[in-house]
């Protein structure tokens, strides 16, 4: 018995071709914005991140300078914070002193006498415990402090009279990959003044 064409089954050569080529596509398609997710998302991730190591930052220098006081009450000049402690004639560091962790007289627990400068893309510390600069945030593009009176105004002699220091505006920005904006954060405290 003799097949006719119209009895055949199945899918001719030019049926197969064509499907295999909207298949490449659909499949080219669909890696490529699998891809593309994948990259933002480790973008975004490592924004995030460098937005929470500013964050905490933040958080810890802030207080560190709201808490920042003298324990001398037979100084009348006390210092308590050291606005350009590496003399660079740039408040992109800060030295805070504070008898706070418990109060007992001395400057010797933790975060009690601590230097912050920005280094190499990295927030680092140092406490006097310390051998060497203890890196505190990854991914920091810069730190800077403006310093103002009691009142808010500005400060012309800080470096002279840190003592009248009686505000505190710090910014912190992050460093992020490219084709992401950068982040900064900002924060403005008054300095406590304990007696």
């Amino acid at each position: 018995m003799a097949m006719t064409p119209s009895s055949e089954r199945g899918l001719t050569m030019v049926e197969l071709l064509v499907s295999s080529a909207v298949m490449v596509v659909v499949l080219l398609m669909t890696t490529s914005v699998m891809v593309s997710s994948s990259r933002m998302f480790g973008q975004q991730r490592a924004a995030l991140d460098a937005r929470d190591t500013a964050g905490a930052a933040m958080d810890l220098i802030t207080r560190l300078l709201r808490q920042s006081s003298c324990i001398s009450d037979t100084d009348v000049y006390c210092q308590a914070i050291f606005p350009d402690p590496d003399n660079n004639g740039t408040f992109d560091s800060v030295r805070v002193r504070s008898d706070w962790n418990p109060r007992d007289g001395a400057y010797d627990d933790p975060y009690e006498d601590v230097l912050f400068v920005v280094a190499n893309g990295s927030l680092w510390k140092r406490e006097p415990t310390d051998a060497a600069l203890v890196s505190f945030g990854p991914r920091v593009q810069s730190i800077a402090f403006a310093y103002t009176n009691q009142n808010g105004g500005p400060l012309a002699n800080v470096l002279t009279r840190p003592d009248l220091i009686g505000g505190v505006n710090v910014t912190i920005t992050s460093i992020n990959d490219i084709g992401m904006p950068v982040t900064t954060s900002s924060g403005t405290i008054s300095v406590r003044r304990i007696k």
